[in-house]
């Protein structure tokens, strides 16, 4: 399934007991095309407020960009374990694909896994 450009979900489970990673794709063609250009206007927006060298690296990145991928978790049933497999799925496909990771919370990471525009002060207000 991974193998076919169109996917769009897949569930990767990291232990039986536990819920697994949701796995979402969306592209700048096809199906779910409007809600790739509205999460990727999203991230333009904020990416724009920041004037440093590294917000506008990021910038480039999302602009260059053909499609998102989303990991999805059950906060309150993932493990430890978890969140090394979500980190894991995100690590492949920064080095696959010459992503960028954007974590809720938190900010932008770089290929090289540094956070480069942190978004934490923000999203507390």
């Amino acid at each position: 399934m991974l193998q076919e450009w169109a996917w769009v979900q897949v569930a990767l489970g990291y232990h039986r007991d536990r819920k697994p990673v949701q796995v979402f794709c969306v592209r700048d063609r096809g199906s779910y095309q409007d809600v790739y250009e509205q999460e990727k206007q999203q991230f333009l927006d904020v990416l724009t407020a920041y004037a440093d060298v590294e917000a506008q690296l990021a910038l480039e990145y999302v602009n260059r960009c053909r499609f998102i991928l989303t990991t999805r978790m059950v906060e309150d049933d993932v493990t430890d374990e978890g969140y090394d497999f979500n980190g894991w799925i995100l690590e492949f496909y920064q080095e696959q694909c010459n992503g960028i990771v954007q974590i809720d919370r938190q900010g932008f990471y770089s290929p090289k896994g540094e956070l480069i525009v942190d978004l934490s002060s923000s999203a507390e207000s």
